[in-house]
């Protein structure tokens, strides 16, 4: 959905869903490995969670940044700018330069998502280990955190009632964290026993609907549509939620096998590396390859977006394996 949007944004304006549709599974993801690490060890080392995050996304994340700053230095006019768009990226602060200043001709403004991710890493642990010191029921735990998506979506509301724009809401971390939290929730209660199998029965029935209400959103939403900051945001991490409680369901389904085949799995293998090099690769390769060399503009895009992949399997195979097995070996060690 990200790379469409990138490679066609007249004719695909919906594809930042994939966006919201990631920070749900993030959310969900790291409050699960939080979670089951505190079940098995009663306690959460943020030392480990910190390093396993840094060996995960550090190592391509700076393979990128260093080429582009070179290229930039070389290259490419407006250096400044490129420049404040690396170090706003190495720093994890795209989405507030966005949120405030223009960027618009910088390679790697993309990595604005990346860092609402790492703003999200960086604070959730702490509220989890002071949360579960405190609060010994998983529901209770549960309702907390939706109870934080929901502020966040009153806040993000209250905002845009107030004047501000849908850049600023649309990259803020204040203003989008709900996603995450909602993911977050639906991890605590998978973790309960006793709600577990009422929630993955209610998602055996409507993860259709909400599969299709999230494609709808892809055919014909732009990412500013007013609806999105009065509560679409957050309905569309609930659609999204339910589609994520789907797929780890105990229960086998076709949305299982679908996404066990193997050319998925392997995108899926890779797809850190896509998200990173396919936005600066669409953003050159295009028009170098129309302007110098004649080729039209579809055929153009899809040799862009099949060197991203071929890119981005370089990157997995040399640059981000090693640095994996090493996040293994802490893995294991804090089980």
């Amino acid at each position: 959905m990200v790379i469409l949007i990138h490679a066609d944004p007249v004719h695909c304006q919906g594809g930042w869903v994939g966006v919201d549709i990631f920070f749900v599974l993030s959310g969900y993801l790291i409050s699960s490995i939080l979670l089951r690490e505190r079940d098995n060890t009663w306690h959460i080392s943020l030392a480990r969670f910190y390093a396993r995050r840094a060996l995960r996304l550090f190592p391509a994340l700076f393979a990128l940044l260093g080429l582009y700053v070179v290229v930039a230095l070389v290259a490419m006019p407006h250096v400044r700018m490129h420049l404040t768009a690396a170090a706003a990226a190495a720093l994890y602060a795209m989405n507030w330069v966005l949120a405030f200043m223009p960027v618009d001709g910088a390679a790697v403004r993309h990595t604005w998502s990346l860092s609402i991710e790492e703003q999200f890493y960086a604070i959730y642990p702490l509220l989890l280990l002071g949360l579960t010191a405190r609060v010994r029921s998983r529901v209770r735990l549960s309702l907390l955190l939706l109870s934080g998506a929901l502020l966040v979506t009153f806040w993000r509301a209250l905002l845009w009632m107030n004047g501000y724009s849908a850049v600023r809401l649309y990259h803020g971390f204040d203003s989008r964290a709900d996603s995450l939290l909602i993911g977050c929730t639906i991890s605590v209660v998978l973790a309960n026993g006793r709600y577990a199998p009422r929630l993955f029965a209610g998602a055996s029935l409507a993860w259709p609907l909400a599969a299709a209400g999230l494609v709808a959103v892809l055919l014909t939403t732009k990412w500013s549509a007013t609806w999105l900051y009065i509560g679409g945001f957050s309905a569309i991490a609930v659609m999204a939620a339910v589609v994520i409680t789907q797929v780890v369901s105990p229960e086998p389904c076709h949305l299982q096998r679908l996404l066990a085949l193997p050319p998925i799995v392997a995108i899926g293998k890779i797809s850190y590396g896509i998200y990173l090099w396919h936005y600066p690769i669409l953003r050159y390769v295009p028009t170098v390859l129309m302007s110098r060399l004649h080729i039209g503009h579809t055929l153009a895009i899809l040799i862009a977006v099949a060197m991203a992949v071929g890119v981005a399997a370089l990157s997995y195979r040399f640059i981000e394996a090693p640095f994996l097995r090493k996040k293994q070996a802490l893995s294991r060690a804090s089980c």
